[in-house]
Parts: C-alpha cells; structure tokens; sequence
C-alpha cells in the first residue's frame, strides 16, 4: 500500500508516478470499453488513465494492457508441481491471482496439507487465494489420509487468504441434515465466508436447495441449461477449461445467445497437466477460445478479471482503476492474447523473453513417503458368477462416465482381457494406511491398450488407481508406484517404459515444470503408442475414475459406486 499523502500528490499530479505506460490501449471492465492513452502506475497501485509522465516511462505502440488474469477455481496440485513452479507456468501466460482449492493434499495430509500450501505461497509473486476443502474425504465411500471436520477448518478461516469453503460435494449430506456438514456450513455463513459448489447434472430443484444453504459458484456444468438454472438461482457459473474437462465451447455458445449472462461468468481451468500450461496456455487459452466462439474479448477479459474479483470480494483486483492493484497484463492482440508482459503489483515479473524462476521456498518433510500399499498379485485377479455386469464407460472430453450393463465372456469364471476387446481392469487400492483395500472394476472406451498405467493422483482420496489388460503389466506397475514412493507409471509388454516420482504426498514434485511436462508428454505420447483412445486425456481420465461425486459410475478403494442411488453396487447385475 502506498503512502496515502504521497498517492494524493500523484493523483492530482503535483508529484510524478513511478511508472506510466505511454501510448496504450487500455481495457476497461467496468465500462467495457478500450481507452487509448497513458496509464499510471504509483507502487503497487493504479493512479489512472490520462496524460501522465512518470520517473519511468514505457511506450507500448499501441499495445494492449489488460487487468491480470484471474482462475476462479484450481487445484494446484493437479499441475503435479510446487505453487513456486506452477506460478513460474502461469505468471508469463498473464494469470496473477488464482483462487485455490488444496482439498488434493488435503485429502492426503490433512491440515498440514493446507499450511503447506499457505507458506508456499506466501512470497510469491502470484495472488494465491484458498479455499479451505470442504469435504475430505469427498464422501463416506472411500479412504482417504485424513479426514476434516469443522473445527479443524475452523484454525484457518480467519487466514488472510482464506475466502471460505471450497467445492461442497456432499449434497445428499446437506438433505440428510447431517450434523457434520451443518456445522462446516454454519462456520462459512457465521464469518461472512463464501461457499464453492460442486452441481453436476443437478436438477433444478436441488439446485434452489444449494443456492439457499448459501452456495454462491459452481465450476460442474457441461450444458447450458445447467448453466442458466444455476445463474437463475443466483450462483455464479465458473466455466471451465483443464486438461481434462472441457466446457467452455458448450456453454459459451449458450452464453453468445444471451450475453446479459455474462456478467455472472468467471473462467477457471480446475485441473490442468504443465504440459497442457505449456503447449495451450493458462486462462490466455480460454480468452482467445472464447473469441473464437464469438465472444467479445472484452467480455471475454471481463470473466477473467472483474467478475472472479466480484465474485469472491476481492475488491481492489481485477480492474484497471484509480486505487487497484497494479497487476496486469499487456497483450499483443485481442485476437490470440500472446503476452508480451506481467506485472505484479507494478513490478514487472515477466518481460516477454526470460523464463519466470521463482524458487521453491518451503517443503514440509512430514508430506514425503506417504505411500503404504498391502496387495499381493493373487488380489488383481476380477471374478465373477455372472457374465452380465456394470462396467464404466468413458465419455471423450469429459468427467462424466456411463453406467453401461454389458455382457463379458469369463474363462473359469475369471474376467481376461484377451476374451474382451475394448474392456481393460481397473482397480483402485488403498495407499494410505496399508489395509489392503482394493475395488474391482471394468471400464469401456478407454482404447485398445497394451499394457498398464498407475497412479497415485485419484481424485479426492488419491489412493493408487491402475488400468491395465494384464495382471503382469499391473503389478508391474503397482510395485513400480511403491518403490518410487507415489507417481505416475506406464508399463508395457512387461517392461517400465516411464514413470514420475511424485514425492510430495504422492501427487506433487518439486521439479521444474518443463521437466514434469516432458516426462508427462512422453508418457502421454507411449500410451496412445499402445492403443489409448485418442479422444481422452489418459492421465487426467484415469484420476477422476475414483471420484464418486461425478456422474454416472466410479470406484473406489471399496468397490463400485452408482452416482443416482449414492451407493455402492456390485460388478455383477
């Protein structure tokens, strides 16, 4: 914060700015609008758009300065790397503030979890905001590491950086009344915190139950009837663009029809691979897809600026405007959004040419070693007495799965793949405490795939989740995962062709970005080699296979889990 008697002599210019960007095009959120002229920048603060000189001057020939870019809802973690080392990712693609959800190590370290995710980020040049998980684990229906309750929550929520709870996923808790998820409700709305959503396919009238506990976003719609019955209920619709899912083309379409809704749209990525922020981008990516979904970039800028701002009260970012914070963005065009420069809080953080090399400042040792898995080879063999079962079936592009009931053919009542073209095993093993845990599963659509991947990113719980064609391959790929300690693994015709260690609670590294996304891009590359659908992100496809508050059918460490009747069913009809 500036001097406040030094400001007003910069505001009524008896006193020159720091810095003033000559011949610009300024973009205005709040009267959407592009201002041609000088911007003042005094510290970390805007001082106004006009005629100005300053001590440092910048001509930009007509280049474009734009609010920093802001993600409305993001795991950190799913970029696999350290906050220092993804922001060293996303501060060149023009993001400087970021609301996070840390519910991923939260789910596998607990409280120490969050802190850590809070110390890391505490010197950064990059807005981290946090959210504290509201559902760890996300259901009573798996294992997790650690299990939060309200007052746990309750040491943080007074946190400077803390806006409220994060994605609440256990609707059926919330009309069942259950006195747990009451008491996290009471401790957001007791201190004026706000509460994250998680509606997938919800119907219209649950959603009114949702909007009424005090929900206020949601980031789980793929159509835009979904996205209208939630704006009609007053929840903001964060539309999303990862790795993995991808709305964005779904529900800007609708929104091109009715640009009023606009104004309660934010953009966020949720999950995204450091490969996917490398090759596409970050929220510079949705930008310049909405444009060509015919959005108009200044609407466009707007849901990644001033409506997150708005949306989770943060009331002096996200605009260009006398007393904001001076982080922006200058953009070449409004067409692809390449950025030139970063500035955080009126420091420059990236000049176009050098990569941004923020170091890793904090590890908590306690978060090493995390990975206690208890199955035998005997264990990965799937039996049955019945050759008609449910099986899940991937969508391309998609979280959702389809329940789908399909007729196999057993070999002495055991399940092989090589009697099942286009049907691989999967299994999802406890990796917490050691118990032995492991659900049995088959999944359609995934591709005709040779060989096995495992990994211990499986959301929410993160226990091991592993598909393969062959219990070689598999417990390959298993003991491959213990030795190195949790990661991701890719084995094929008995061989390990790659794995990544992930030594921070299994799902994290502190290796530099472009390292992890080589690594990731090669065995991206080797699993569509041996017959991946094309159409799926395998890596994030196989995370989200463990998820049971995603549509139609998971599994977890315990079995296979219907998402209608919230329960757990067998593999056998």
């Amino acid at each position: 914060m500036n001097n406040l008697s030094e400001f007003i002599d910069v505001l009524t210019k008896r006193k020159k700015s720091d810095l003033v960007f000559k011949n610009a095009k300024i973009i205005n959120v709040f009267s959407h609008e592009i201002i041609e002229g000088d911007l003042a920048v005094h510290g970390d603060q805007i001082v106004g758009i006009g005629d100005f000189s300053g001590i440092s001057e910048i001509d930009l020939y007509g280049a474009y300065i734009s609010p920093g870019l802001m993600d409305a809802h993001v795991h950190i973690e799913s970029s696999m790397l350290t906050p220092e080392n993804m922001a060293n990712l996303i501060l060149p693609r023009g993001t400087t503030t970021i609301i996070a959800d840390p519910h991923e190590i939260a789910n596998v370290s607990g409280m120490k979890g969050i802190e850590y995710m809070l110390k890391a980020t505490e010197n950064i040049p990059l807005n981290v905001f946090i959210n504290l998980p509201s559902c760890v684990p996300a259901t009573t229906f798996e294992s997790s590491g650690a299990i939060l309750g309200a007052d746990d929550l309750k040491k943080l929520i007074h946190h400077k950086r803390v806006l409220g709870l994060a994605e609440f996923m256990d609707f059926p808790g919330i009309l069942k009344k259950d006195p747990a998820v009451l008491k996290k409700l009471d401790l957001a709305q007791k201190n004026n915190k706000i509460i994250d959503g998680h509606a997938p396919n919800m119907k219209a009238k649950d959603i009114r139950t949702y909007a009424g506990i005090g929900v206020s976003t949601d980031h789980e719609s793929e159509t835009y009837k979904e996205l209208l019955d939630k704006i009609r209920n007053g929840i903001y619709v964060l539309m999303r663009e990862g790795s993995g899912a991808k709305n964005l083309e779904a529900l800007a379409n609708g929104v091109s029809t009715n640009l009023s809704l606009a104004r309660w749209c934010c953009l966020c990525t949720d999950d995204s691979h450091p490969e996917t922020l490398i090759r596409q981008g970050h929220i510079d990516h949705l930008l310049k897809k909405l444009v060509k979904l015919n959005i108009d970039p200044i609407t466009a800028v707007q849901m990644a600026t001033i409506n997150t701002a708005k949306c989770y009260g943060l009331s002096k970012l996200g605009a260009i405007a006398p007393g904001y914070k001076a982080d922006l963005v200058i953009f070449q065009d409004l067409v692809d959004f390449k950025v030139l420069k970063t500035y955080k809080g009126g420091r420059e953080i990236y000049n176009g040419i050098d990569e941004v090399k923020i170091q890793n400042t904090y590890i908590d040792k306690s978060l090493l070693s995390t990975v206690n898995i208890n199955i035998d080879k005997k264990d990965l063999k799937i039996l049955s007495k019945d050759e008609k079962v449910n099986l899940i079936e991937l969508i391309p592009g998609s979280l959702l799965t389809k329940k789908t009931v399909s007729q196999i053919i057993l070999e002495d009542g055991e399940f092989k793949t090589r009697n099942n073209p286009d049907i691989l095993k999967l299994f999802v093993i406890e990796r917490h405490h050691g118990t032995g845990n492991i659900g049995k599963g088959l999944v359609k659509n995934f591709g005709d795939f040779k060989g096995a991947i495992a990994s211990t990113i499986s959301h929410d719980s993160h226990n091991l989740v592993v598909i393969g064609d062959s219990d070689e391959d598999i417990n390959l790929a298993v003991e491959e995962i213990k030795r190195i300690q949790g990661g991701l693994c890719l084995v094929h015709n008995k061989k390990i062709i790659y794995s990544i260690p992930l030594e921070i609670g299994g799902i994290m590294t502190q290796l530099p970005g472009e390292e992890v996304a080589l690594k990731v891009k090669k065995i991206l590359d080797s699993a569509y080699k041996y017959g991946v659908n094309r159409e799926l992100d395998p890596l994030m496809n196989l995370a989200f296979l463990a998820l049971p508050v995603i549509p139609e059918i998971k599994l977890t460490d315990r079995g296979l889990f219907d998402f209608e009747s919230f329960r757990h069913i067998s593999l056998e009809l």
